[in-house]
């Protein structure tokens, strides 16, 4: 039986908010979209009530944010995507200014502001920040294989981005090199294959 004086006098606020982006992210990957909405949206105040007091819970606060940004863009609420994609990306570029530990928390929040930004048709917008993944993708992943993956799906997108600006012979090169990319880590394991578009 638990200790029911365990955590007393503590401040569990932040355990409650890693919590309930835990749940928003698993009610997302079951497929219970409108239910992880909720959650993201109550880890997103908490911590913004969290870093207004001490800003080492500034990396939760983008972190639930870029979480917000996707799980309203499952839902298509691409208009309500955008202010959270956003602000996850100004958050992570001021943290990793400060540490390089936060430049893969930028990539990703840049990604998914990219793609906000082509869900309301925002398309010359959504070209810079898929330009600027790419070369963070391509330094993480120049020191660890392990941003391949991530590469591959950000050169998916830039070419995405060109495509939809009218920047068809642009588009080929990095579509060209998002194939090579995913050919060779199916070839390693099949878990890398790439999700049909």
């Amino acid at each position: 039986m638990a200790d029911s004086k365990a955590g007393y006098g503590q401040d569990l606020r932040p355990d409650l908010a890693a919590a309930l982006g835990n749940l928003g992210n698993g009610y997302s990957d079951v497929g219970r979209r409108a239910d992880a909405v909720p959650p993201s949206e109550e880890a997103v105040a908490l911590y913004r009530d969290l870093a207004a007091a001490n800003p080492a819970h500034l990396p939760g606060l983008a972190t639930a944010l870029a979480n917000l940004g996707i799980r309203y863009s499952d839902l298509g609420r691409e208009a309500d995507a955008v202010a959270p994609a956003g602000e996850a990306v100004a958050l992570y570029r001021d943290l990793a200014a400060a540490s390089p530990v936060h430049l893969p928390g930028l990539a990703h929040a840049l990604n998914n502001v990219g793609n906000c930004y082509r869900g309301v048709g925002r398309h010359a917008e959504a070209v810079p920040p898929a330009e600027e993944t790419v070369t963070l993708y391509r330094d993480l992943a120049a020191a660890s294989p392990a941003y391949f993956p991530g590469l591959a799906d950000a050169l998916t997108n830039l070419g995405t981005c060109y495509n939809k600006v009218g920047r068809r012979a642009e588009a080929i090169l990095p579509a060209e090199e998002a194939v090579t990319l995913y050919r060779e880590q199916a070839a390693a394991s099949p878990a890398y294959l790439p999700a049909s578009r």
